[in-house]
């Protein structure tokens, strides 16, 4: 890949990670920044239970938080998520943390090129053009010599 970003789908979304963007089918959802990392949290987690020990020392690692911090963005990102129609995106484990309920899927950013496959019909011009030289220097050089050859024998 190009780049070390991720995209990620799942459900009808794609967290492009390298845009800091969240999509609906193909509609970009603003996020408030700290609900983004959240929701990244909970996507590269692939459906593991996150503890709300571990957002805390990832969304806020040097600041002294409330719980309440961490559950009024999971409930911006609930509304966000289940708006889409299908609900439950989020499953709250009680007293432990969160995991996204649905499957989460890698695929490549959108402006990376995935390498092309090489065809077996790929001329490399540097190797080829010696042997084109060589094939068309015996070529030429049996024609001279069978036309001397004729030449020679219908003179005798």
């Amino acid at each position: 890949m190009g780049s070390n970003h991720s995209n990620f789908r799942f459900g009808c979304f794609e967290l492009r990670t390298g845009e800091h963007r969240l999509l609906s089918n193909g509609t970009f959802i603003p996020l408030p920044r700290k609900t983004y990392e959240i929701l990244l949290t909970l996507v590269m987690s692939k459906g593991e239970v996150v503890t709300k020990e571990e957002f805390f020392r990832r969304i806020w690692p040097d600041t002294f938080n409330e719980e309440g911090s961490l559950t009024t963005n999971i409930s911006i990102l609930r509304k966000t998520l289940d708006s889409a129609g299908k609900a439950n995106y989020i499953e709250t484990i009680p007293r432990v943390g969160y995991r996204l309920a649905v499957e989460v899927s890698e695929t490549l950013p959108f402006n990376d090129v995935a390498p092309k496959p090489r065809s077996l019909l790929t001329v490399n011009r540097r190797k080829t053009l010696p042997l084109i030289i060589s094939a068309s220097a015996l070529l030429i050089s049996g024609t001279v010599n069978s036309w001397l050859f004729h030449l020679l024998e219908s003179s005798t």
